[in-house]
């Protein structure tokens, strides 16, 4: 897999509904490796 400068490999993603919210609303947890912090500012 070939990454551009400005991207972190994704170890897991999570997506759960929450079912005490109207609507198709959802809680989305995404696991990366790398350095996310220099990506930041």
């Amino acid at each position: 897999m070939k990454m551009g400068a400005g991207s972190v490999p994704t170890l897991d993603v999570e997506d759960i509904p929450i079912a005490y919210l109207p609507g198709d609303a959802r809680r989305v947890r995404v696991r990366v490796v790398g350095g996310i912090a220099r990506l930041a500012g």
